[in-house]
C-alpha cells in the first residue's frame, strides 16, 4: 500500500528486487541497470498528467517533481504503484533543486551505471523512444567510453525540428555538439554525480547549457541523435526573430532568470567562450530586440532590471518580480 511522508513525497512501500522491466529489450539484463525518468511538473494540464502514464510505460520508474500550485497525488493515481514515485514541493523549487531532490533521496537506491532521463511536463515522446535512445547510447558507447549526454532533435509547436548548426558527425544520425535541451536528457547516474548533479543556482534556463558546459569542462561529450524525435515547445507567445534567434517566445517572467542566471553564468571558468558570447547577446541585445518589436516590452524589461539588480545582490532578493 502506499505510503506519505510530510515531504509531500508518495510511492509505493517496501523494497522491490533492482529487475529492470525492459532488461530483455535493451541490454544483457544485468540487475546493476535500471531505467528512470524524471519529470518536472508546474501547475500541468490534464493533458499533461495523462502524458505521464505514457512515459511511465517506458521506463521502470517515473519519479515526478511538482513545483506547481497544487498537490497533484491523488490525479497520477492512474499509473501501476510500483512504476512511479510523486514528489509535491509545495513550492517552485525551479528545475535543477526539484531535480536534485530525487537524485540526491538515499531511498531510491540508485547505482552509478543506471540510466536516468529527464523530461519537462510539456514534452511528447512516440513509442519505444526510451528504448531506441538506449539503443543508441549503447553503440555509442562502442566509440567513446566519455559519453556524458545523449540527447535528440525536436519537433517544435510548428512542426520543424530544430538542427544544431555546429555538429560533428559520430555515426549516421548520431552527432557531437556543445549542447542538447533538458527534454528527454538520457545520462547515467555516476555521470551526473561525478559533476555535482545540476547546479541548483540556476533555476530554468540555463539548466541544460549549464549541465553540458560542466559536462565538457571534464572531458564528457554531449552528443546528440535523429534516431528518435521529441514534440517539445521552447515557450510561446509573440516572437520576434533577429540575429537568427527567436527573441520573446517565453513568459516575461524568464527574462529574469535568463538575466540573472545569465549573469551568475558569464565568470564561471567552465563555460566557453561561444557559450559567454550568448549570454552576452541574451543580456544586451535583447531589450533593444523587446523595445523596437514587443509589444509587451515593458513588463520584460523590468523583469531584465530585477534580475541585473537581484544578482547585484547576490541574488538573495526576489521580491522585486514577484510584486511585479
Amino acid at each position: 500500500m502506499k505510503s506519505k511522508t510530510k515531504k509531500g513525497i508518495s510511492h509505493a512501500g517496501g523494497n522491490r528486487r533492482r529487475e529492470s522491466y525492459f532488461a530483455h529489450v535493451v541490454w544483457d539484463g544485468s540487475e546493476s541497470k535500471m531505467v528512470y525518468a524524471l519529470v518536472t511538473l508546474f501547475n500541468p494540464a490534464n493533458d499533461d498528467i495523462k502524458n505521464l502514464k505514457f512515459l511511465a510505460e517506458q521506463v521502470d520508474k517515473l519519479f515526478i517533481c511538482d513545483n506547481g500550485e497544487n498537490d497533484n497525488r491523488n490525479a497520477v493515481r492512474n499509473m501501476e504503484e510500483s512504476r512511479y514515485k510523486y514528489y509535491y514541493n509545495n513550492e517552485n523549487l525551479g528545475l535543477s533543486k526539484a531535480f536534485n531532490v530525487v537524485l540526491k533521496d538515499k531511498t531510491n537506491n540508485f547505482h552509478e551505471d543506471d540510466f536516468i532521463f529527464f523530461f519537462d511536463q510539456d514534452t511528447r515522446i512516440g513509442k519505444d523512444h526510451v528504448s531506441k535512445m538506449i539503443d543508441v547510447y549503447h553503440k555509442i558507447e562502442e566509440i567513446y567510453s566519455n559519453i556524458g549526454v545523449l540527447g535528440t532533435l525536436y519537433s517544435n509547436s510548428e512542426g520543424k525540428v530544430d538542427v544544431h548548426r555546429m555538429k560533428k558527425k559520430i555515426i549516421d544520425g548520431c552527432y557531437e555538439v556543445r549542447n542538447v535541451i533538458t527534454s528527454s536528457m538520457l545520462m547515467k547516474y555516476g555521470v551526473l554525480e561525478s559533476i555535482g548533479f545540476w547546479n541548483e543556482d540556476i533555476f530554468l534556463d540555463l539548466a541544460d547549457f549549464d549541465l553540458c558546459w560542466r559536462l565538457g569542462h571534464k572531458g564528457y561529450r554531449c552528443i546528440v541523435t535523429s534516431k528518435s524525435i521529441i514534440n517539445h515547445t521552447l515557450g510561446n507567445g509573440k516572437r520576434g526573430f533577429v540575429f537568427h534567434k527567436t527573441w520573446g517566445s517565453e513568459a516575461p517572467i524568464r527574462d529574469y532568470y535568463q538575466t540573472r542566471d545569465g549573469l551568475l553564468l558569464f565568470n564561471k571558468n567552465y563555460v566557453p567562450m561561444l557559450g559567454k558570447m550568448r549570454i552576452a547577446l541574451n543580456i544586451f541585445v535583447r531589450p533593444i530586440v523587446y523595445c523596437l518589436f514587443q509589444d509587451d516590452r515593458q513588463i520584460r524589461i523590468k523583469y531584465i532590471l530585477s534580475g541585473i539588480k537581484d544578482f547585484a545582490t547576490n541574488g538573495k532578493s526576489r521580491s522585486s518580480w514577484k510584486s511585479m
